[in-house]
């Protein structure tokens, strides 16, 4: 894919995306449509991978990013934006979220991560914009199966590798960890908020990541059953986390710092950034069409006013679209002329029961602010 070009439409940037071109076949409105994973009767890429041990057989169909996400793209540089597409019905494939806004300068980069230029993903960001749910829907619209971990201080290897367990019969047996099934049938391991992890959790992660490196002859060795696993040409590892960079570490509790050596092993990555208002205000429409589109905006303004003064250490918390998405199905219950009324509580019982009085307050004085400043009466 030619990386030269103009700038990228929108904030990404991790690793050695600090700043990087957005490819002009990428460029467009970032719209998204409902679409069905496509049957396999155009653009077939079969690839068959044999050893004395495993054989796979991968069929992919390479259709446009327009057709997969909605996105405009320029007849001319269309054959550059086309995606592998798995065929079949696979087991663990995320649903697909109707309502899903994708932003091209993103899936530029995740076309690396699909086609297998590079198998491991790192997304970083605030709270709330959208890390994991990037990953699942790109995966709902490719047809690829994703198992998903959500990591925490606790975790031990084993519980990501697998363990002897013993049957009802009473006699012993190996049962596969999420890691080792990811890697015995190609599907995406998406680790959730990975740096919680703990050293000894991470120390092995890192052999797990060793097997994407070779597409050929990657491996797995399980000692408790002397069984050396093939990964699958589909195994992929993303990874989410708040604060990779250490800046803002301080706004979440339990995280750890990340190891050099896996930090290493992630050479493909996105920092995910809030929507644009715009966007933003069309994915929460999209979502809940019952809700007054003034109060939609009004809501995006409060939002993003919200996390410019956490951005600025003026509050302590932040305002997530995920946020968003809540208040406004609650408001979706309730009959149109009430909504207003509403809002406020709906947004307390979502988020402020557990903020600060402090920050209470000043979010609360924010939306009374701007619902005037708008004139939208909210008693």
């Amino acid at each position: 894919m030619n990386m030269a070009g103009d700038s990228w439409t929108g904030k990404t940037g991790f690793a050695v995306f600090a700043r990087a071109n957005t490819p002009d076949a990428f460029r467009g409105n970032a719209i998204s449509t409902h679409v069905q994973p496509p049957q396999p009767s155009w653009g077939i890429r079969s690839t068959s991978m044999f050893d004395e041990t495993t054989t796979f057989q991968i069929t992919h169909a390479q259709v446009g990013a327009d057709e997969l996400f909605g996105i405009q793209v320029p007849e001319s540089q269309r054959a550059n934006t086309m995606f592998p597409v798995r065929t079949g019905a696979l087991d663990g494939v995320p649903e697909i979220d109707m309502g899903y806004v994708f932003r091209p300068d993103q899936l530029a980069l995740l076309r690396f991560f699909y086609r297998g230029d590079e198998k491991a993903l790192l997304l970083t960001g605030e709270t709330g914009p959208g890390k994991t749910s990037l990953v699942e829907q790109t995966a709902a619209r490719t047809n690829w199966p994703v198992v998903t971990v959500g990591c925490h201080e606790r975790l031990e290897l084993q519980e990501l590798i697998g363990r002897v367990t013993i049957t009802e019969a009473g006699s012993t047996g190996w049962q596969d960890g999420p890691a080792i099934d990811a890697m015995r049938r190609g599907a995406i391991l998406l680790l959730d908020e990975g740096n919680f992890l703990e050293p000894g959790a991470v120390g092995g992660l890192n052999r797990v990541l060793d097997t994407l490196r070779n597409a050929g002859g990657a491996s797995y060795y399980i000692p408790e059953t002397n069984e050396t696993v093939k990964a699958h040409p589909d195994f992929r590892v993303a990874m989410t986390g708040n604060a990779i960079d250490g800046a803002g570490k301080s706004n979440y509790r339990g995280i750890k710092p990340m190891n050099l050596a896996l930090l290493d092993r992630f050479t493909l990555g996105i920092a995910v950034d809030y929507l644009p208002a715009e966007q933003e205000v069309t994915m929460l429409h999209r979502r809940s069409p019952q809700v007054r589109q003034d109060l939609i905006k009004l809501m995006v303004e409060v939002a993003n006013g919200v996390r410019n003064s956490f951005a600025n250490g003026d509050i302590r918390c932040t305002m997530s679209t995920r946020v968003l998405i809540s208040v406004c199905a609650k408001l979706s219950t309730c009959p149109e002329e009430k909504q207003p009324m509403v809002l406020l509580p709906m947004l307390k019982s979502t988020m402020l029961f557990r903020v600060s009085v402090e920050d209470q307050t000043a979010i609360e004085n924010v939306v009374n602010e701007m619902a005037q400043r708008d004139g939208v009466v909210l008693s």
